[in-house]
């Protein structure tokens, strides 16, 4: 599994995508759960979580770069599946920035 290293609001890393502020994590023995400042509470599995993961640490672009080294997804497919994972964070408030 990737190193889990999420960037928040305020440190300085070169990551595009950042959790959202007020939202805080716990590590679970499946992946990671995390619980937005409205309520929202969302699981992700061990993928979600490198996912994620590789988001904070570098963008979309590293996230899809992970993706296919770790599970030999073809670009597009890893690109896919990365878009979505973000849209539903995003969607649910967990995670700002690009």
């Amino acid at each position: 599994m990737l190193p889990i290293r999420l960037s928040r609001r305020g440190r300085r890393r070169p990551a595009q995508v950042r959790l959202a502020r007020g939202v805080s994590t716990a590590a679970v023995e499946d992946g990671l759960t995390l619980f937005g400042a409205a309520g929202a509470v969302y699981h992700l599995n061990a993928t979600g979580t490198a996912v994620l993961a590789a988001l904070t640490a570098g963008g979309i672009g590293h996230a899809v770069d992970a993706l296919t080294a770790r599970y030999g997804l073809d670009a597009e497919r890893a690109r896919a599946d990365v878009t979505a994972l973000l849209g539903e964070l995003r969607n649910h408030g967990l995670v700002s920035g690009q």
